[in-house]
């Protein structure tokens, strides 16, 4: 930039059209900021709804397991 504004004694950064590509640049930035929070919010609501699929997951085997336990005992105490 400051080789730009002492090139030819022109002060460029007074010129239009650099203070529009430096506004475009700045809106960029803000825009990608905001879909990157945007996006480390959606993973960690994914991560968050894994974490439950898998605990249900995990109660539901447990429950199973429970189930089989006890038919196994009933079967076990009428073979007799």
């Amino acid at each position: 930039m400051f080789a730009m504004d002492h090139e030819d004694d022109m002060f460029v950064s007074g010129h239009t059209f650099l203070r529009q590509g430096l506004k475009i640049m700045g809106e960029e930035r803000e825009r990608l900021r905001e879909w990157e929070a945007e996006h480390a919010e959606q993973a960690a609501e994914m991560e968050e709804e894994r974490e439950e699929s898998h605990n249900i997951s995990l109660l539901e085997g447990k429950v199973k397991r429970e189930e089989l336990k006890e038919e196994l005992f009933t079967y076990l105490n009428n073979v007799d």
